[in-house]
């Protein structure tokens, strides 16, 4: 008989919000990203376990969040766009209408039309 499993990572996208960026000084799109491990069986998922929740914008920037954070957002107890997201990179290669992170060779942002941060 033949078995088919494996434990692989899995992240969903739970939620999408516009927001602005404080760091990069753009608006531009939130995920709520959750995060975890998973056990599956003939690719049916049985165990999830290692949940983390995430906030990423739409320059790069991320910020890991606690569950009953994630789940007051879901919930709309908690709104987003008061939050503040930083980091610390320094992202040269960023569109500065939408904030979508760019290949190296792009001068002009291929979602929007905008032109990228000079270095």
């Amino acid at each position: 008989m033949l078995f088919i499993m494996d434990i692989i990572p899995m992240m969903k996208i739970l939620k999408i919000f516009k927001a602005y960026c404080d760091t990069c000084a753009c608006e531009g799109t939130i995920e709520l990203l959750k995060s975890y491990q998973c056990f599956r069986l003939f690719f049916i998922p049985l165990f999830k376990w290692h949940a983390q929740y995430t906030l990423k914008h739409s320059c790069g920037s991320e910020v890991t969040i606690s569950e009953e954070v994630a789940l007051g957002i879901l919930h709309g107890t908690i709104d987003i766009t008061n939050m503040h997201i930083e980091h610390h990179t320094k992202v040269s290669n960023q569109c500065t209408t939408c904030g979508h992170v760019l290949d190296s060779g792009f001068v002009y942002c291929p979602y929007c039309g905008g032109q990228k941060k000079r270095d």
